[in-house]
């Protein structure tokens, strides 16, 4: 893809997930905040105080952490990711915390 198209494709991103690292620059051609569910490893979790400015440089991002014990566990990793995803969906475009609190409406 070129760099307009990268860009292009983030601009209309509703979502993003995926593993800690550059990939996740590219959330500066959203247009609006959305969730970001991101992956870390306990060695990147570790400094996860550090990371915490650093995701609202351009605007408030809905920064959904979500450690895993490593990246060669695909299976466990996606489950983790798909669940919080839900749960980050659901808040940020429904307002609803039924999932974060467990109670059911």
């Amino acid at each position: 893809e070129s760099f307009e198209e990268q860009r292009e494709l983030f601009s209309r991103a509703k979502f993003f997930v995926g593993p800690h690292g550059a990939g996740f620059a590219n959330l500066v051609f959203t247009s609006n905040p959305i969730p970001a569910v991101e992956l870390l490893t306990p060695q990147i979790g570790d400094r996860l105080w550090q990371m915490l400015g650093a995701h609202s440089f351009r605007h408030p991002l809905p920064w959904w952490p979500v450690l895993v014990k490593s990246f060669s566990d695909e299976e466990a990793i996606l489950g983790q990711a798909v669940s919080v995803a839900k749960k980050a969906y659901l808040y940020h475009y429904q307002g609803r915390d039924d999932e974060l609190t467990g109670s059911q409406d």
